[in-house]
């Protein structure tokens, strides 16, 4: 018998994944257990663990991939949930910091508010965060997702594995920097390393 921990906001009712070991501690939330009798670690059942669209084999975080360093960062076109669609090419220039993740992943829940921080700090040094969530063909819930968690930085969405593939996707949240001048990956995570990132990030600007 194995379980997963699901987070539900008493509120607005919206579930988000905690990892086995974590907890929280928030009043407006109440944690649930959900036990499997036939629990496999490589293949979960998407209607039971659905929050939009986690797909039926869902794999990450198993095996863990990146783009390397000094890659250049593939092109991308996707939609903003307040405008139209943004390509990686028309932010050359900014050096940009691209976060992907999804709603309900935990860790990716609690790099919000980080992210509005490095973003209001570096605005002025040309640093633009940009957000990637993905799993969801639905751009009404993730505007309400985007609202209710005052996501502050550029938030755009995929629904298919195309940018996944490109991004080598498969752990969330997955993190890269990339360069301003010629859009080379100058950093990359697995999971949302705060110290690491705001360390690479004095090494750049210098504060």
């Amino acid at each position: 018998m194995s379980f997963v921990k699901i987070a539900f906001d008493k509120n607005k009712v919206i579930p988000r994944y905690l990892y086995c070991k974590e907890d929280i501690d928030d009043a407006n939330y109440h944690v649930i257990k959900v036990h499997f009798s036939n629990f496999k670690a490589t293949k979960y059942d998407d209607k039971i663990l659905s929050i939009e669209s986690v797909p039926k084999n869902y794999s990450w975080g198993l095996k863990k991939h990146k783009l390397a360093i000094e890659h250049i960062a593939p092109e991308f076109k996707l939609p903003q949930i307040d405008g139209d669609s943004i390509s990686l090419n028309c932010l050359k220039g900014n050096y940009i910091l691209l976060n992907f993740g999804f709603i309900g992943c935990g860790p990716c829940h609690k790099s919000i508010p980080i992210l509005n921080e490095i973003q209001n700090e570096y605005k002025p040094y040309n640093l633009k965060v940009v957000g990637v969530n993905l799993k969801c063909s639905n751009p009404q819930k993730i505007k309400e997702y985007k609202d209710l968690n005052n996501i502050q930085y550029t938030l755009l969405w995929s629904s298919d594995l195309e940018i996944e593939k490109k991004y080598k996707i498969n752990s969330a949240p997955t993190v890269y920097l990339i360069d301003s001048a010629d859009m080379k990956i100058i950093y990359s995570s697995n999971g949302f390393k705060e110290d690491q990132l705001k360390e690479k990030l004095k090494e750049i600007f210098g504060i």
